[in-house]
């Protein structure tokens, strides 16, 4: 008998990319009102779950200042 064992290498098009996009609550988001912020194309998440938590977490620390070179204060 043979054994047989198998890897699973994550391949870019099979996972999750994030991006936030940021607006002031009762704004309608527009190209004006808005910000669109992509999170590292190194990054990629297998579940969505994993994407939806990053991208939240990503977005808090934008509005609070924690991402060098990314702003929301013009907004």
């Amino acid at each position: 008998m043979h054994g047989i064992q198998i890897k699973r290498v994550p391949k870019r098009d099979q996972g999750y990319q994030v991006s936030v996009r940021i607006f002031r609550a009762g704004i309608v988001p527009t190209d004006l009102t808005s910000r669109m912020f992509k999170l590292s194309e190194a990054l990629s998440y297998d579940a969505i779950g994993e994407a939806r938590r990053a991208g939240e977490k990503h977005g808090r620390e934008i509005i609070d200042g924690d991402v060098k070179d990314e702003s929301v204060a013009d907004l």
